[in-house]
């Protein structure tokens, strides 16, 4: 009878430790499933997140060509000042992919942009302005701007030189110390508003530029600057000249030696090159994704209208940026 009951005992003992070892495998194998899922999540989190940062950016830069395409259309009718006055606003749809490989609209995304225009023209091109005007525009004496003129490719220069592809790189050249530069106005100079820098034209825009730059470009006082700033918009140079109080001989850019009472060639009486900022938002309506980028670009339009991109840059909240200039 003993023996009866010790071996009922182990036996109940036996199924009790198995009981425990199940219980056990349950929740080792309930926390791997709970961490199998938890990871799932996160690994769609991350998936939506880089989604929304891919779609932000290409909505950045598809700002930037709708834009673009609106300005050819305003440009051609003489309208593009009106694009200046206030931002354009995008609203792309989403997509996502469908099972045949392909994209179809979705409702789980919501992307948008804002694009503003400036006059690029209504800046001063550092790599053409002549040595008389970048000594006043930049407050630097006649020698390191002759020396600053001479180091760029431009015809009649001596030496090969080289091109400034922004305008900080006055520091990089020893044109200007840092302290220097970051007291010059960022929205005064550019060095994008000439696509073929062998025949530069229509590169300063008159009835848009500041009265400091007016004073540099017609060689003018200040006080003259404002009043020409108040007699604007010009139609031509006998306008300008009567308000500038000169001769347009006497222009820090100068008219055409073989037509002395025509426009000078570097001059323009309307917007023909623009910088396009734009800023897009992607959000994912469906869980907590979203993401911002910007895309900046500089277009210009030659005399036959058609535009073409002198600069590109593309940014991200992450920090990361990839630049190109054309």
């Amino acid at each position: 009878m003993r023996d009866v009951f010790r071996i009922y005992r182990r036996k109940t003992d036996e199924r009790g430790m198995a009981l425990i070892a199940a219980l056990a495998l349950l929740v080792v194998f309930s926390l791997l499933g709970a961490a199998y899922v938890r990871s799932m999540m996160l690994e769609m989190d991350r998936t939506n997140m880089l989604a929304a940062q891919l779609r932000a950016r290409e909505a950045a830069a598809a700002g930037v060509r709708a834009a673009i395409c609106k300005l050819e259309m305003a440009v051609a009718a003489h309208e593009a000042e009106a694009l200046l006055a206030q931002p354009l606003n995008f609203d792309l749809p989403g997509y996502a992919a469908d099972a045949q490989g392909g994209l179809t609209p979705s409702s789980n995304w919501k992307v948008s942009v804002e694009a503003v225009l400036s006059d690029e023209s209504a800046r001063l091109n550092l790599n053409h302005a002549p040595s008389s005007v970048l000594a006043l525009a930049l407050g630097i004496d006649g020698e390191k701007a002759r020396a600053l003129a001479a180091s760029l490719p431009r015809a009649g220069a001596s030496g090969e030189g080289a091109w400034l592809t922004s305008p900080d790189e006055l520091v990089l050249r020893g044109i200007l110390t840092p302290e220097t530069y970051q007291h010059l106005n960022p929205n005064w100079f550019t060095v994008y508003t000439v696509p073929e820098p062998a025949q530069p034209a229509a590169w300063f825009n008159v009835n848009g530029a500041p009265p400091e730059l007016l004073a540099a470009v017609l060689h003018i006082t200040p006080e003259a600057a404002q009043a020409v700033v108040r007699a604007r918009p010009f139609i031509n140079v006998a306008q300008l000249a009567q308000a500038a109080g000169k001769e347009p001989s006497t222009f820090g850019l100068k008219p055409d030696e073989a037509s002395p009472d025509g426009l000078p060639a570097a001059l323009a009486f309307e917007p023909v090159s623009f910088r396009i900022q734009c800023r897009a938002s992607a959000a994912y309506t469906g869980g907590s994704a979203s993401a911002k980028a910007q895309a900046e670009a500089v277009v210009c339009f030659n005399n036959r209208k058609e535009p073409a991109i002198t600069y590109w840059n593309e940014s991200s909240l992450d920090g990361e940026a990839a630049e190109k200039r054309m």
